[in-house]
């Protein structure tokens, strides 16, 4: 017999985030705008009208806040939305984040998560998965990636010699350490399991997918330190979406002309007018100082 192993439910909010949303849209609305009244208001509401809040089926509760203090907070939030907030909004704001620091303060939250201004995508999941790992023993709560070091995405004009650099890059390390491939390789596996191509969804959606198929093809080959990809110049939306989702895990490589220097976002530019030695030998000082960069992290991580 086959045991079947509990999957673990996750909300985006929770009730003590509702909590505090109501109290701050009671007290924006109201005269003083006190989030005491509004409290007490919204216990009346509770005990009165409205619903029984499933209280009991919360193990955990995990606040992730932005910023050092209440002011940072506010300042944050605010900067990711509209730049036209009005005053109401920005009052709501203040007053829900307030609420939320009281709540901090008061212990409802297990665990605490710090975001600041420098934080990716990657750093915040991997810190929320660590703890979710630590209170559930599931597995699939390792960090993103977890097995694999870097991901290289080489890219340039098909002039400039990207996969001759990628084939030397990889044959350096090995096929015990590396691997290389375009980015249609992947994109073949991911169209296989629904049976239709995802080059019609939109770039958002593709990157979804490829960074999911990356995560299972790094299990399914966990001797690897890491992968390369190419042929992305005409996909470097989807780059873009890897590398705000994974931060420091992806590093982007671009072989192109010393004038397009200045064009480039990517992490390191190769000029492809300099001889293969020079460029590969380049690339592996760029490539071991990421790692020794990632071994001070992973160090830092585990404290």
């Amino acid at each position: 017999m086959y045991r079947s192993i509990a999957l673990p439910t996750v909300f985006d909010g929770g009730v003590a985030m509702f909590e505090a949303v109501m109290i701050a849209v009671i007290a924006t609305k109201s005269s003083d705008h006190s989030l005491d009244k509004a409290r007490a208001e919204f216990e009346a509401i509770l005990e009165n009208k409205g619903p029984q809040l499933p209280l009991e089926k919360e193990n955990l509760a995990i606040f992730l806040k932005h910023g050092r203090n209440l002011e940072d907070s506010v300042e944050i939030t605010l900067s990711r939305g509209a730049n036209d907030a009005n005053d109401r909004y920005k009052l709501y704001q203040y007053l829900l984040q307030w609420e939320l620091q009281r709540q901090e303060q008061r212990g409802v939250y297990q665990h605490v998560i710090r975001i600041n201004a420098t934080s990716s995508i990657n750093d915040i999941q991997n810190d929320l998965r660590k703890v979710l790992l630590r209170h559930t023993g599931n597995p699939l709560f390792h960090p993103m990636l977890h097995r694999l070091d870097t991901l290289y995405v080489i890219s340039g004009p098909s002039e400039a010699a990207n996969s001759r650099v990628a084939e030397c890059f990889c044959h350096h390390y090995g096929t015990t350490q590396a691997f290389r491939a375009k980015i249609a390789y992947f994109n073949n596996l991911i169209s296989e399991r629904p049976g239709r191509s995802i080059d019609s969804l939109p770039e958002k959606k593709q990157a979804q997918h490829l960074l999911h198929e990356l995560e299972r093809f790094s299990n399914d080959h966990d001797w690897l330190d890491l992968i390369t990809i190419e042929s992305t110049q005409h996909r470097h939306r989807i780059t873009k979406w890897l590398k705000r989702w994974l931060g420091k895990k992806v590093q982007i490589i671009c072989v192109d002309t010393f004038e397009a220097r200045n064009r480039s976002e990517a992490d390191l530019m190769l000029d492809s007018d300099g001889t293969l030695v020079e460029v590969m030998n380049n690339l592996l000082r760029f490539a071991e100082a990421v790692k020794e960069q990632n071994k001070r992290l992973s160090g830092r991580h585990a404290m």
